[in-house]
């Protein structure tokens, strides 16, 4: 048991130190902390009819935002919105793409700064 609690330890050690690594790196590539951008997004989420699901960044400071929306019209008005955000400026979302499940009151939605891989092809 003793034995176990340790090896766990250790690999929280270990996954710590990276998540510390990847957040430095994170700010010595983008200029932007992590804790900025989430701090940034629940500024942003009003969750009456917004929910993120996923957040994405890479470090170039390429976002991908998903989520449920109950209002997918509001979509815009909100990038314009977390556009004021000091860890979102400069950034520009060039991709939204809204998805209806026939069963679902909600829409899924995708929003990005890149396209998708099958559009920058064409």
């Amino acid at each position: 048991m003793l034995e176990r609690q340790s090896q766990l330890r250790g690999e929280l050690d270990r996954a710590r130190a990276f998540n510390v690594q990847v957040a430095q790196r994170l700010k010595r590539e983008t200029g932007v902390r992590p804790a900025a951008i989430m701090t940034g997004l629940a500024r942003r989420v009003d969750t009456s009819w917004l929910w993120l699901t996923d957040v994405a960044m890479d470090l170039s400071g390429q976002f991908v935002l998903q989520g449920r929306t109950l209002e997918p019209k509001r979509l815009p008005e909100w990038l314009a919105q977390l556009s004021a955000e000091p860890a979102f400026k400069g950034v520009t979302f060039t991709y939204l793409d809204v998805l209806r499940e026939d069963s679902a009151p909600s829409h899924q939605f995708v929003i990005s700064s890149i396209p998708p891989v099958e559009e920058a092809r064409q």
